[in-house]
């Protein structure tokens, strides 16, 4: 077998033609023009061969008894570089999909027109696109008097700034109809590509709950009645790999002195003059570090629902303690990693520590973002605090120049890793129950030991032990910090 590399023409066909009418020694010809197309001349059949990106298929013949024949090279072309396009879309879903409507056209003696296709592929419907099905989802599960499972808020923002990848947005204007499990493919290997393995994951997860919504309580309106239920199949195998990341007390309290400083001025890099962090985000920031709570519950806690300490309030307070100047910030089931009621005490030296905690005025949430008056600080916003110190962007470490924490000592963490501290602080003060508590965990045996001590159903004394703990631990370390350390604030 020989394999020759040139420009296809016109010509080459006819030689291969006679090669395959006399059944010569097989002869390969490359195509240089468009990459990965081969001519195949094997014994007396010449078929039309694509290798591409994993791709390896035979998508036509020239001379055969398969009736999938092709005439002429520009036909051949132009299908072998729409086949890549369809790959690059969707995969060989898309491939076997568009070659299928592709000859049902041909031996129909119809123009085989590239729109007609895509229509047929795509066919225009009049039923609910992906944000149509995504934005009923959320009415259903949220304002509806009855629900199986209501949706908390933190959940709609987790689906949202998935659904607002720029990799959805296609799919968000597309009739589920349409949507194929190649797309959906798709944009979570793009996704993955620019911003990780949990968004990836995410994309599959969110995809399977909006489109079984709407399969299971609006069929006919979204026009899934009658399919098969293929969202079902979507898998991704990938894992992160368990993190180990535990910032010291002092990385915690540098990254809270740091960020407190660029609410008043830019980043070194930024090119506009203003601050770096709003002051609600570094709030929210704040509070997370000391309380340990996860960000997405921690930053939407209820101005209704932080009260004075009061024993007529709560019974589970004990009036041998002195609650005077404590508050008690609650959040319900429906916020909580867990689906379970949660309560924690808030000590004095926090409360003074942090603003929005002293004053609600007309606030519906205490960390209330100054984008929109009727939502809590974001989330990503407060993980955003770290990442951008960091110099973090899409998952990765940009220049030297922005890395604020490793000019000043401070290895990389997210908020969430500041729990881990919270353990090992804990433990380290012989309270290894208090870190569950506070941080709404299931017990350990050994937490369950120290448990054993105390008797309030919530747990509040606990918890208040473990708060006065970890709260002047941190707080002690940056008045430590003020008054002795010079920040690094730029290159």
């Amino acid at each position: 077998m020989a394999v020759v590399r040139l420009e296809l023409m016109a010509k080459h066909i006819e030689e291969l033609e006679k090669r395959a009418k006399a059944k010569a020694e097989d002869l390969y010809y490359s195509d240089i023009t468009v990459k990965g197309l081969s001519l195949r001349q094997r014994g007396g059949s010449i078929d039309c061969y694509m290798r591409y990106k994993g791709l390896q298929m035979v998508f036509g013949y020239v001379v055969s008894k398969d009736t999938r024949k092709l005439s002429g090279i520009t036909e051949i072309q132009n299908l072998a570089r729409r086949i890549k396009e369809e790959f690059d879309t969707g995969g060989k879903m898309y491939v076997d999909e568009y070659l299928k409507h592709f000859y049902k056209l041909k031996f129909g003696q119809k123009p085989t027109d590239h729109n007609e296709i895509k229509k047929a592929m795509r066919p225009e419907a009049k039923t609910w696109t992906l944000t149509v099905c995504f934005e009923q989802m959320i009415v259903d599960r949220t304002h509806a008097s009855q629900v199986d499972s209501r949706m908390a808020d933190t959940t709609i923002e987790d689906m949202r700034s998935t659904f607002r990848k720029i990799e959805f947005k296609t799919l968000m204007d597309m009739a589920v109809v349409n949507i194929k499990r190649g797309d959906v493919e798709t944009s979570r290997d793009q996704v993955e590509l620019r911003c990780g393995i949990s968004p990836a994951r995410k994309v599959v997860s969110h995809v399977r709950t909006v489109m079984s919504h709407s399969y299971d309580y609006h069929g006919g309106q979204s026009g899934l009645a009658d399919m098969d239920k293929w969202w079902l199949l979507l898998k991704y195998g990938k894992k992160n790999q368990a993190k180990t990341r535990r910032p010291s007390v002092t990385e915690i309290a540098k990254t809270i002195l740091l960020a407190e400083h660029f609410t008043k001025h830019p980043l070194p890099w930024s090119k506009i003059n203003r601050a770096g962090f709003g002051r609600e985000v570094f709030e929210g920031f704040k509070w997370i570090c000391l309380t340990g709570q996860r960000s997405g519950a921690g930053v939407g806690v209820l101005c209704k629902d932080v009260k004075y300490a009061s024993i007529d309030e709560y019974d589970d307070l004990s009036d041998e303690l002195d609650w005077n100047g404590w508050k008690i910030a609650r959040w319900g089931d429906e916020v909580m990693k867990g689906k379970k009621k949660y309560s924690l005490p808030i000590p004095p030296e926090v409360i003074a520590a942090s603003e929005p905690m002293q004053w609600f005025g007309d606030r519906k949430y205490v960390f209330r973002s100054y984008l929109k008056n009727e939502t809590p600080v974001s989330r990503y916003a407060v993980y955003g605090v770290c990442a951008k110190l960091a110099g973090v962007k899409e998952g990765k470490f940009r220049g030297k120049d922005y890395q604020l924490l490793a000019m000043n000592g401070i290895n990389f963490y997210s908020p969430h890793d500041i729990r881990r501290t919270i353990v090992k602080v804990l433990e380290k003060a012989r309270l290894p129950a208090g870190a569950s508590a506070i941080l709404a965990h299931e017990f350990t045996d050994m937490a369950r030991t120290t448990l054993k001590n105390y008797s309030d159903n919530e747990r509040l004394e606990l918890k208040r032990e473990a708060m006065e703990i970890w709260s002047k631990t941190v707080l002690n370390e940056i008045d430590r910090l003020r008054s002795e350390w010079q920040p690094v604030l730029s290159v």
